[in-house]
């Protein structure tokens, strides 16, 4: 859990920056080579980094949660 938690915290500050006023255009190669490395992981993980950058103030008590309910695990979270 805590490897996820920090996960999100490196992969955050690429998503909140401000998007440039024209967004550029890359060839299909570049633009492949760019997101294969996202390819490899997980869905359910990626789904949870992508939340994470998305709501990234949110970081900080998602964290301090999962400190204070550490004995949960899987299904349990979600209840």
């Amino acid at each position: 859990m805590r490897r996820m938690i920090l996960a999100m915290l490196a992969v955050a500050p690429l998503f909140a920056q401000a998007p440039p006023a024209q967004p550029p255009t890359l060839p299909p190669q570049e633009l492949e080579h760019m997101v294969a490395r996202i390819a490899l992981y997980p869905d359910p993980l990626l789904a949870q980094i992508l939340a994470a950058a998305t709501y990234s103030n949110d970081i900080p008590d998602a964290a301090r949660w999962a400190d204070q309910h550490h004995y949960l695990n899987g299904h349990q979270c979600w209840i």
